[in-house]
């Protein structure tokens, strides 16, 4: 984006829907002609796995919010957590628990998380804790509802694809489409390793008094972790 006579002459050959505001615009992408969905307008959402103020990486109970882990003992076996549930699906069965967290706890390099689960017809609730030991790749996590530990889950295997794109999107940001897709791989690698492919949200966020323009792009994961592309000046960044 090279200033503000090509942001404006953007906004009109695109049909960007501008809503203005405080120096800053958010655009919801019109659809192309023969489009079947229509996006709606939303609040500017915070990177996975990041403080929404800061975007620093997240910690303690917040860095297991969107992510999945394939079992120890059977390879099969899986379980995805996002904030306040988690599904595991082991021996051909899947099951799920809802849960507030608590404030956690760290010593001897294992994270302890006590989660006050919600109790169910089938099954009552009370206090549980997950617990993450180890580093990286090598970390195990264990808690007593799950029927075995658990080991992060590897990346996807073959190319990571993005989708959904079209020329609008690097006329907004002011960048090559290739960079904003190798941007977006970049970080869903990072914070998302099971992915295999990103969709444009075709909305992006206008601020003309700084010259920033961002995205958003939604993982193929279980979680539907959310990548924000940042452009400065065409200068790129992804959260």
């Amino acid at each position: 984006m090279q200033g503000k006579s090509r942001v404006m002459a953007a906004v009109a050959a695109s049909a960007l829907v501008v809503a203005l505001g405080a120096g800053a615009a958010r655009c919801a992408i019109a659809p192309q002609e023969g489009a079947q969905d229509s996006p709606q307008e939303q609040e500017q959402p915070a990177a996975a796995g990041a403080d929404a103020a800061t975007g620093k990486a997240a910690s303690g109970a917040e860095a297991l919010w969107n992510t999945a882990w394939t079992g120890a003992d059977d390879p099969t076996a899986t379980l995805r957590i996002v904030e306040g549930a988690m599904v595991e699906s082991a021996g051909g069965t899947e099951r799920a628990w809802f849960f507030s967290a608590e404030e956690p706890s760290e010593a001897g390099g294992v994270l302890s998380v006590p989660i006050d689960v919600k109790g169910t017809k089938e099954k009552p609730g009370g206090l549980s804790f997950i617990q993450v030991s180890g580093d990286g790749d090598a970390r195990t996590l264990a808690c007593d509802l799950l029927t075995q530990a658990y080991v992060p889950q590897k990346a996807q295997d073959g190319a990571f694809s993005v989708t959904g794109t079209d020329d609008r999107l690097s006329e907004a940001l002011g960048a090559d489409a290739a960079a904003i897709e190798e941007a977006v791989a970049g970080k869903a690698a990072e914070v998302s390793p099971q992915a295999a492919g990103a969709t444009w949200d075709k909305e992006v966020w206008l601020d003309y008094a700084g010259n920033v323009a961002s995205t958003t792009f939604t993982l193929d994961d279980p979680a539907s972790t959310v990548v924000t592309v940042v452009s400065r000046g065409g200068s790129l960044e992804a959260m």
